[in-house]
């Protein structure tokens, strides 16, 4: 069977493409509308800018942070026999910390060294004190960074021979972890001790130089969230 066409439709169609109306063009079966869309109206979809939000708004404010790891005497240790530059520890660390949903927070450190020395003498360090954090959470990592002055005692030991001596110390950290789940994580982390200490009296320090003790640490952490 031939297919007819009506030429006065399609001439309908046509002029009315050209002056921009919207007719109504009836056929045998089906009823088909034409409305022009106004220029304006279309616009390209472009992709959305990323957005770079702290998460810390899903997390808990409330975190204990253990770790363990080797430290570094980064300081001079001058002995009876030689004049140490660099001399490997271990650090045992805990910390608190209430982080707010803005990711600045405050909590305490706790830190704790033992080295053993060729001479025969371990040295102890202690510290505790309160800090200042600042965290950036993107919802799988979490960066955070934490400046504290505290109380030192640093204690050195031979046998049944020991002294003591305490006085102010910093501690100043960077760590980053892996978001596990909501309440838990695993991460590494990086301090810095530093602790003044007095000058022995038969000992003569350079211009610029100072007595003290100065360490630096590498630590695997364990972060609960609550």
């Amino acid at each position: 069977m031939k297919k007819r066409y009506n030429v006065g439709y399609i001439v309908c169609i046509c002029m009315c493409a050209l002056t921009g109306c919207a007719p109504k063009v009836v056929s045998d079966m089906y009823t088909y509308e034409f409305a022009p869309q106004p220029a304006d109206s279309v616009q390209a979809s472009l992709p959305d800018e990323p957005e770079f939000k702290n998460k810390q708004d899903d997390r808990p404010e409330n975190v204990l942070r253990v770790a363990v790891g080797p430290s570094w005497l980064v300081s001079k240790f001058e002995t009876y026999r030689r004049i140490y530059k660099k001399k490997d520890g271990l650090d045992i660390t805990a910390d608190y910390a209430h982080v707010w949903k803005s990711g600045f927070g405050v909590g305490v450190n706790y830190l704790h060294n033992y080295t053993s020395f060729d001479e025969g003498f371990d040295t102890r360090v202690n510290y505790v004190g309160p800090c200042a954090d600042f965290v950036y959470d993107d919802g799988t990592w979490r960066w955070g960074a934490g400046i504290g002055i505290g109380y030192g005692c640093y204690t050195e030991s031979a046998g049944s021979l020991s002294h003591t001596e305490n006085n102010l110390a910093t501690l100043i950290r960077l760590n980053a972890e892996y978001m596990a789940s909501k309440n838990f994580g695993i991460g590494l982390q990086a301090n810095m001790f530093t602790m003044r200490m007095k000058k022995p009296e038969d000992f003569e320090l350079k211009e610029n130089e100072v007595s003290g003790i100065q360490r630096m640490g590498i630590q695997l952490s364990l972060n609960y969230y609550f």
